[in-house]
């Protein structure tokens, strides 16, 4: 197992003699501890999105179709090939941004009050509702409006709860809690690469079905559609833990468990309604 570490003699990336802080190869700086800390890992996505030197298509392919090779090579040292986990995710995030609205993300107030805290919300929804809007559906229409531009820009917030989850997955791991943001930010890059992905396939085969068949068919085949990405994102999230952790297929698979049961927690649970409280503040 490769956890990152500082090589003194050798480039991590190429394999070079080093001769000092940069390699004379490739390029690369030699690592240090400073380098594995989640402050440096902030401070280099305004770099790579603006300097990609032609990193995009590479790190995409290798993003969709060679699942943990993206994190594995940036933890073991190899950090000039691909774009920068940060600058990976605001790329894929600006597309969401530009994309139609996805549900599971963007909760409307009617979607917002039949979570399992909707009791709890729904004085809340009322009093605001009496205080400035009438009548209630003036308020439902305020706050659907409001929330697909929050929402978009709230999506980081997983980044942070999702490194903690694998953390508590993999803690005899001697990896810091940058090195899990990393991994989380990937699996997460990818899962609303593959959600972008299918979602504009299943609204160019709504349209055409609706067209020719009417709904019934189409029902069918967003159904088929849902099935697929949710087998995608599986095996892509279960390749990714085992490559990104050196680990087996059976420790994978429970490790997958855990992290699918933690990502839906802390989106039901702590996604959810800190996007509520948000929408609701600002109307």
């Amino acid at each position: 197992m490769h956890q990152g570490r500082e090589n003194d003699s050798a480039c991590n990336n190429c394999g070079a003699s080093l001769r000092g802080r940069w390699c004379h190869q490739c390029g690369q700086k030699r690592l240090e501890s400073r380098d594995r800390q989640f402050g440096h890992l902030l401070g280099q996505f305004a770099h790579e999105l603006f300097h990609s030197d032609g990193k995009l298509p590479s790190t995409f392919g290798a993003l969709l179709f060679r699942p943990g090779k993206l994190t594995r090579a940036y933890l073991d040292g190899q950090r000039v090939r691909y774009l920068k986990p940060i600058a990976l995710f605001l790329l894929i995030n600006l597309i969401y941004f530009l994309a139609p609205p996805l549900t599971d993300f963007n909760l409307d107030l009617q979607n917002q009050l039949s979570q399992p805290y909707g009791e709890l919300i729904q004085p809340l929804v009322e009093a605001r509702a009496e205080d400035r809007y009438s009548p209630m559906s003036a308020f439902h229409d305020a706050y659907d409006q409001r929330v697909h531009r929050i929402a978009k820009l709230l999506i980081i917030l997983h980044l942070p709860l999702l490194a903690l989850v694998l953390l508590l997955l993999f803690p005899r791991r001697r990896m810091f809690y940058a090195e899990h943001f990393v991994v989380a930010t990937h699996m997460f890059s990818f899962f609303l690469a593959v959600l972008l992905i299918v979602s504009a396939l299943l609204g160019i085969v709504h349209v055409s079905l609706l067209a020719a068949a009417g709904t019934g068919l189409s029902a069918q085949a967003s159904s088929i559609s849902q099935l697929i990405f949710l087998l995608l994102v599986a095996t892509g999230w279960l390749v990714y833990l085992r490559q990104s952790y050196s680990v087996g297929w059976l420790r994978s698979l429970v490790s997958l468990v855990g992290w699918i049961v933690g990502f839906l927690l802390l989106h039901v649970f702590i996604y959810r309604p800190i996007q509520f409280f948000l929408v609701l503040l600002s109307l």
